[in-house]
């Protein structure tokens, strides 16, 4: 797989593997969260997750589960 060698963390649109990463969740959670917020994006055969909006739903479903 080619990697970017450069990568912005404040980016609009960023990879499930990203998103993995960045919250420690498994991919079926980090899909289904992204599904839910309306936050996924697909380009060409690839998917791609809206960080701001995926975020700023983590944030509200983190609060209500409390």
């Amino acid at each position: 797989m080619n990697y970017r060698q450069f990568r912005n963390e404040y980016a609009d649109l960023i990879t499930v593997e990203e998103t993995m990463q960045r919250t420690n969740y498994g991919r079926q959670m980090v899909m289904r969260l992204a599904r839910e917020a309306g936050a996924l994006v697909k380009v060409g055969r690839t998917v791609r997750i809206k960080s701001r909006v995926f975020f700023e739903h983590l944030d509200e479903y983190l609060v209500k589960g409390e």
